[in-house]
């Protein structure tokens, strides 16, 4: 579950993104975080609350142009709702991660075509981080 908490944080750090993008805003402009670093970084989160296990139900290319108007908004929408239905205890849990991997698919056509782009570099990113922590830690001071 907190996997999935962590995705709605990160969609709306996506949407933060781009308010900030707007200079009619007067809002602290030091944080220069782009909407698709900020929805790769969901998408990771999404895919966690998945786990490794899971079978995939949708393919993104059947649902790339029939689903939504796909903006930040619905995106955030998605990643909210598939929060709140694995809260259901009564519902089949593979029903439940349905609605993640729809909340996936937003997100990576959100993203756009270079979604596997964004997450492997993120995913580099937070490897080179924590391989560094786990270094650091096991060193002697």
């Amino acid at each position: 579950m907190d996997a999935l908490r962590f995705a709605v944080t990160e969609a709306a750090e996506a949407l933060d993104a781009w308010l900030r993008l707007n200079p009619k805003y007067k809002r602290n402009h030091e944080r220069q975080e782009r909407i698709e670093a900020e929805l790769a970084d969901c998408a990771i989160m999404l895919i966690t609350a998945l786990g490794r296990d899971y079978q995939y139900k949708l393919n993104l290319h059947n649902l790339r142009w029939t689903y939504g108007t796909n903006t930040l908004e619905d995106v955030v929408y998605q990643v909210v709702s598939s929060l709140k239905y694995q809260g259901e205890p009564s519902d089949d849990t593979i029903n439940n991660k349905i609605y993640i991997e729809l909340a996936l698919m937003c997100v990576i056509r959100k993203i756009g075509d270079d979604y596997e782009q964004e997450i492997s570099t993120k995913m580099e990113k937070l490897h080179t981080k924590h391989a560094k922590k786990a270094i650091d830690k096991s060193m002697p001071a």
